[in-house]
């Protein structure tokens, strides 16, 4: 048996029992490390989910490399791309790629009986992965294009529905700009609305087929406006990216998601400094009040420490023994942070009771990821601090003489 630790144990009880100077100092240290661990895991596990899901958006919508010549625009759709590409035939594989899919862009106005609103048409064909629209489909269905029939279904956002009275099923007319001639007229139906809750995409984009743009664009079946490429580990994406720009022709472009998003995928990056900066300062609450808490039961128990003194205990034994006893109270306090910590967590994941403005951040609830890994992080982190932080005020112990300590109550 550990006779440090079983002392320790029992003072720490006789403490929570009695009436003593320090009760209600080991109740506010208890208090102060559960309130801190609870903030510690909700900013974590909040900070965590959000970035994971707006990043998810991001980069669901559209690729995470894009292959393009460099002198395409959505304006007038120029400089087609060959897809008798090695990487596109699969004679030659692109490292980190899982999927590889054609899109071209075009600028155009919706024009209805009411209204009209500008977009920019993008073309898909049949390898589109459609996993990120049906995640977000309120309304209709996916369509489905051909490689070489052409399909009038689009989709469109919500916001873009409401603003032009349109539902699936309805009819209407969209006009594409052109250089030095009058525009072009085409017209769809409304096969799906879909809300991602961006902005900067629900606002601007409608997708349809990509047969469309290549007989406005004058362009044959084989050619199409861009690559966009679904990487496996977003994490290496600069690497994949450099490697692939090396390995296509040199008269296409490699262009990586956090080049074109990179206002977004910045402002994610504040996350991290402010979820590290809310940790030193909860983890430092922590440990100040456990050092306080320390000193208190140090000078309380000073006749005790001089019995123990005079029995033949070792400074360190005796050092041992309080903070032995500050760990016992902090290990009720991370059992009460993560039980009221976890809870809160489970409850938002389960019925989303904050909500959030998705105009501003991208998602209408408060996500949040429950990381096992960052729990035991944040846990053994706090626990393996204050034990350090608690070695320092415990050498009081040693200055303190046997006899006046005895003397002192």
């Amino acid at each position: 048996m550990n006779v440090e630790w079983f002392v320790a144990h029992r003072l720490a009880w006789r403490s929570l029992g009695k009436r003593t100077i320090s009760k209600p100092i080991v109740k506010i240290a208890i208090a102060a490390v559960s309130l801190g661990i609870v903030i510690m895991l909700v900013v974590v596990s909040s900070g965590m989910g959000f970035k994971q899901k707006v990043r998810e958006k991001v980069l669901g919508y559209s690729g995470q490399i894009h292959i393009t010549s460099f002198g395409s625009t959505q304006l007038s759709g120029s400089s087609p791309i060959s897809i008798r590409q090695d990487f596109y035939t699969g004679r030659r594989v692109l490292p980190g790629v899982n999927h590889i899919q054609v899109y071209a862009e075009k600028a155009g106005i919706i024009r209805t009986a009411t209204d009209f609103e500008g977009l920019v048409f993008k073309g898909v064909s049949w390898d589109y992965d459609w996993r990120f629209f049906r995640d977000y489909l309120v309304a209709g269905q996916i369509p489905r294009y051909a490689e070489k029939d052409f399909q009038d279904s689009v989709l469109i956002s919500r916001c873009v529905a409401r603003d032009l009275q349109l539902k699936p099923g309805d009819r209407f007319n969209m006009f594409f700009l052109r250089q030095r001639k009058p525009p072009q007229a085409r017209a769809f139906v409304v096969g799906g609305i879909f809300d991602t809750g961006i902005p900067d995409f629900d606002q601007n984009v409608m997708i349809g087929d990509l047969n469309h743009l290549r007989r406005l664009n004058g362009w044959d079946s084989t050619q199409v406006g861009g690559f966009e490429l679904l990487v496996n580990d977003f994490s290496k994406l600069k690497e994949i990216g450099e490697r692939i720009y090396g390995m296509i022709d040199q008269k296409l472009n490699a262009i990586p998601i956090t080049e074109t998003h990179r206002d977004i995928l910045d402002w994610l990056k504040l996350f991290d400094l402010n979820i590290a900066i809310i940790l030193v300062i909860m983890l430092l609450v922590a440990v100040l009040n456990m050092i306080t808490t320390l000193i208190i039961m140090i000078m309380e128990r000073t006749q005790t420490i001089g019995l123990l003194k005079a029995l033949g205990a070792g400074d360190w034994q005796i050092r041992k023994i309080f903070v032995y006893q500050a760990l016992h109270l902090l290990f009720k306090g991370l059992l009460f942070g993560n039980a009221i910590g976890l809870g809160l967590l489970f409850l938002q994941k389960r019925f989303g009771i904050i909500t959030l403005d998705p105009k501003s951040y991208y998602v209408s609830v408060a996500p949040v990821n429950i990381d096992w890994t960052w729990i035991l992080s944040i846990n053994i982190s706090t626990i393996a601090v204050c034990f350090v932080m608690l070695l320092l005020p415990s050498y009081m112990i040693c200055r303190i003489p046997p006899i006046r300590a005895i003397r002192f109550g």
